[in-house]
């Protein structure tokens, strides 16, 4: 996702010796699996997000909210919710300063007809997903550990590698690797 000399660099003097810029197995996975669960998503579509910092995340949340039926926000995201609703979240972590960026997209949540969702036991969530016939997509390193840990991987569809990445495909940024490979 960087436009870095091994990434896309390299790839321009490929293409000007006449050949052919193609993306690994992996890749065309990852390609195939975030791309069409995002342009031509089967409904119900739900995105489940976690992280700690709500700044992390703030286009792809807003992103989602455009393509996805229920948006799942957990981890530490969700107390900066919790708090924007107006409830007491103790000490737990906070961004304070994107209390009115979470306002904000949950009434976009709203006008879009939209469920915006704080789960209350991700431990469950995975679960219910491990459970499901639906096609689920784990993507970032902390969610791909959890599931694993919690011995779920096996029945997820898809465990995203992509990390950051994958989250600035979501975001819907062109990524530098994606446009250089001619094997679209």
């Amino acid at each position: 996702h960087r436009a870095h000399a091994s990434v896309e660099g390299v790839t321009k003097f490929i293409t000007a010796k006449g050949g052919s810029n193609v993306v690994g197995y992996l890749m065309q996975k990852e390609i195939e699996f975030l791309g069409n669960a995002v342009e031509t998503p089967v409904r119900p579509f739900v995105a489940i997000l976690g992280g700690a910092k709500v700044a992390d995340k703030l286009n792809v949340i807003s992103n989602l909210l455009e393509k996805c039926d229920t948006l799942i926000i957990g981890g530490g995201m969700a107390y900066t919710f919790l708090k924007a609703q107006g409830k007491e979240i103790g000490n737990s972590l906070v961004d304070d300063s994107k209390i009115d960026y979470c306002k904000e997209m949950m009434e976009k949540a709203e006008k879009l007809g939209k469920k915006l969702l704080l789960p209350v036991d991700t431990i469950a969530v995975a679960k219910a997903l491990a459970e499901t016939e639906a096609t689920t997509i784990i993507g970032g390193g902390d969610s791909a550990a959890a599931v694993n840990q919690l011995g779920f991987g096996d029945k997820m569809s898809h465990i995203s590698t992509g990390g950051g990445a994958s989250l600035e495909f979501l975001e819907g940024k062109e990524l530098p690797g994606v446009i250089a490979a001619d094997d679209k």
